[in-house]
């Protein structure tokens, strides 16, 4: 997290319900004579306790976006976000059409609201749109190299091609996703993915960019890497050049109960 947020309680306002309390994750709220108290004013600034009061008696500083109303379920369906998740697909042909700012800002949303653990909200991007071949070109060079010493010891690699345009397939927009942590950089990833599936764009996770860069010293200094942030992800963004008809079809997976 990149700011320290305050956390603070309108006495005029608590009602002296106990909901804040009992949903705290760190146990930094009690009840004192007029309202609850927070023990110490800085915490993990995670919200709950923002989110949960019916007063609206609790804030926390610094933070550039208000709360919004929760919409109530029946605003969507459970059964359409798994068939949106069904019916996405990893997309190579995109249209030679930009992503609207309002669209690109949706989707930072969904990457800024997505957890991290402990609220660390050490997630940060770099939205590429001008210079994108400045980043793809030394990323291929460093492909083909690799493919050179691969080819010594396995032919896994040779059933691909790499021309001028394998790793962002002449996307107009890509997003690297920078996190010292794994598991944060890939939830927002998927959210983001979901989220531009549902405004009708589409994904590629070019895993294979992440790989250049492990091994591309000139792209590691080019991305501002440091063992505290590291280039996790790479999405390429941008509006389909095929419409496909119906979902692709998934092994069940391996489930066991206890």
């Amino acid at each position: 997290m990149q700011h320290q947020h305050f956390l603070t309680i309108d006495s005029k306002s608590c009602i002296k319900c106990g909901l804040c309390i009992k949903d705290c994750v760190i146990n930094n709220l009690h009840m004192g004579k007029d309202s609850a108290v927070a023990i110490k004013n800085t915490c993990l600034a995670c919200g709950h306790c923002v989110a949960i009061c019916p007063q609206n008696a609790v804030s926390l500083s610094d933070f550039e976006d208000s709360p919004l109303p929760v919409l109530p379920s029946s605003a969507f369906t459970g059964s359409d976000l798994v068939q949106l998740i069904r019916q996405r697909r990893s997309i190579r042909q995109f249209q030679n059409r930009k992503v609207p700012q309002e669209l690109l800002k949706q989707l930072l949303t969904a990457g800024q609201y997505t957890p991290t653990a402990s609220n660390s909200q050490n997630v940060s991007y770099l939205v590429i749109r001008e210079n994108i071949a400045s980043y793809e070109q030394p990323a291929l060079s460093t492909l083909r190299r690799l493919k050179r010493i691969q080819s010594i010891f396995s032919h896994s690699w040779d059933n691909f091609s790499i021309d001028e345009h394998f790793l962002f397939k002449k996307a107009p927009l890509v997003m690297i996703i920078k996190s010292p942590d794994l598991v944060n950089a890939s939830l927002a990833a998927a959210s983001i993915e979901l989220t531009a599936n549902a405004f009708g764009l589409g994904v590629l996770y070019s895993g294979f960019f992440s790989l250049a860069v492990k091994h591309s010293r000139k792209l590691q200094k080019k991305l501002l890497l440091s063992s505290r942030n590291e280039a996790v992800l790479a999405l390429a963004v941008g509006h389909p050049a095929v419409k496909y008809k119906r979902t692709a079809q998934k092994e069940h997976p391996v489930v066991s109960y206890d």
